[in-house]
């Protein structure tokens, strides 16, 4: 179903009807804008059809979509009127709302199938939300809402839930037996949202589980999720290794993989027992202490697109167990090496774009062989203190298109400013260069090319 709804998006790209805002970085859409002439057209044709709205004070009753730019006293009123809606969004962060939106709000909206709250200043579910039969999308990313209503567990025909950036801090046992669920997104910088847990999930069909918690009934039951695509399990603790691998391992449609270890200094990630690994795995960051050295599994990542390495602790150096990866266009390592040599040996990263170096406290030599990174566009290096020359090989990327430092040695610095710099003409391809450094509380830049 998300394949096909990909596919109708592109088609609306290709014939110019969306514009193009923000793609990742292999070029899938990200975000889009309509013209305004066509916007105008859409909405236009949306009013005849009763199709969507932009809610305003005098509406047609009959409208199915509709989304609340704006918040006013007699909101509620109106949308009691709506009995056929079938989509509500929210495009306000008005404090009037959460003046209409209680505990005991009524929502007699029975067709309602979406019902997107996304940064909306309320921090309730009403429990009227239990008895949208209906209801396959329910969103309050970015809201204050703390608990979840037992209610929930009714609405079983829910397939996305989004929680990212709320204040929910637990999963009722009820969400667990929700069977037609596909797509789950809990994860938070802020907290970490646990999902109390029984004997069996029923939530089988999953294809994304973001966020969860640790513990050892959770990497025992994501085993039973084999059908996820995408999957990110914080607060790992040493012990969950062996089963969490174990769980890993069946989930054979996988292409995006997030770890991260309860202490990301201290309690090392096991994850040796993770071969072989999913084969689609597109997308992997491992966030906590490895064993001194990547895992013998890395080599055979062949559709592995992008690596993000924080907290590793490794040892040897990575690169050569890297360099082969065929399909690797994005790699970033922070704080994840503690030697102090990296080598780009020639031939390696053939499809490497983007590559960012961060945090690595002892580097002090990079060696760029020619014919390594052939393809490489970005290069960050952010606060490499040890690191006070450029990489030695710089020249040899020809199709770099910008070099980014970040609070990086005076020394390295000196060597590029002005034209008679000693490592100047190394840089001199390169058509943005540029360093960015806190001083005083600003934020400042300075530019070499």
């Amino acid at each position: 179903m998300e394949e096909v709804a990909e596919q109708y998006l592109n088609e609306l790209v290709y014939r110019s009807m969306l514009q193009i805002t923000k793609t990742n970085k292999w070029g899938r859409v990200r975000q889009c804008r309509m013209h305004d002439i066509v916007r105008e057209v859409a909405i236009s044709i949306s009013k005849k059809q009763n199709f969507c709205v932009t809610l305003e004070e005098q509406q047609n009753t009959g409208v199915r979509r509709i989304s609340i730019a704006k918040v006013y006293n007699s909101i509620q009123e109106e949308l009691s009127k709506m009995s056929h809606l079938r989509s509500i969004l929210m495009f306000t962060t008005d404090d009037l709302l959460s003046c209409s939106f209680n505990r005991k709000t009524s929502l007699g909206f029975k067709l309602l199938r979406v019902l997107d709250l996304q940064d909306a200043p309320i921090d309730i579910i009403p429990n009227a939300v239990g008895y949208l039969f209906n209801l396959r999308y329910l969103g309050i990313r970015n809201t204050k809402v703390k608990v979840l209503p037992k209610c929930l567990k009714r609405l079983q025909n829910l397939q996305t839930l989004d929680l990212t950036y709320s204040n929910v801090e637990e999963i009722p046992n009820g969400v667990t037996k929700l069977s037609n669920l596909r797509h789950v997104m809990l994860y938070s910088t802020v907290r970490r949202i646990k999902i109390k847990t029984r004997h069996t999930w029923a939530f089988t069909k999953l294809q994304t589980l973001n966020g969860i918690s640790s513990n050892n009934e959770v990497v025992r039951l994501v085993g039973d999720l084999t059908q996820l695509r995408s999957f990110a399990i914080v607060e790992v603790r040493e012990s969950d290794g062996t089963v969490l691998c174990a769980s890993i391992k069946k989930m054979k449609f996988l292409h995006t993989l997030l770890i991260e270890a309860t202490d990301r200094g201290e309690a090392p990630l096991k994850l040796e027992n993770l071969y072989p690994p999913p084969p689609l795995l597109q997308k992997l960051n491992l966030s906590g202490r490895l064993l001194g050295m990547l895992p013998r599994w890395f080599n055979s990542l062949i559709n592995l697109k992008r690596l993000w390495l924080v907290s590793s602790g490794l040892k040897e150096d990575p690169l050569l167990s890297l360099k082969s990866l065929p399909n690797l266009v994005w790699l970033g390592l922070k704080d994840a090496y503690d030697g102090k040599d990296l080598c780009f040996q020639a031939g390696g990263f053939p499809s490497l774009i983007e590559l960012g170096l961060v945090e690595l406290s002892h580097l002090n030599h990079i060696t760029i062989e020619e014919g390594a990174m052939q393809s490489l566009k970005q290069f960050y290096l952010k606060r490499c203190k040890e690191l006070k020359t450029l990489p030695q090989g710089i020249e040899c990327l020809t199709t770099l298109q910008e070099l980014y430092l970040q609070e990086m040695a005076e020394e390295l610095l000196e060597s590029m400013r002005g034209e008679q710099a000693v490592d100047h003409q190394k840089i001199s391809h390169i058509p943005a260069v540029r360093h960015v450094a806190r001083i005083d509380g600003i934020w400042k830049t300075e530019m070499f090319s």
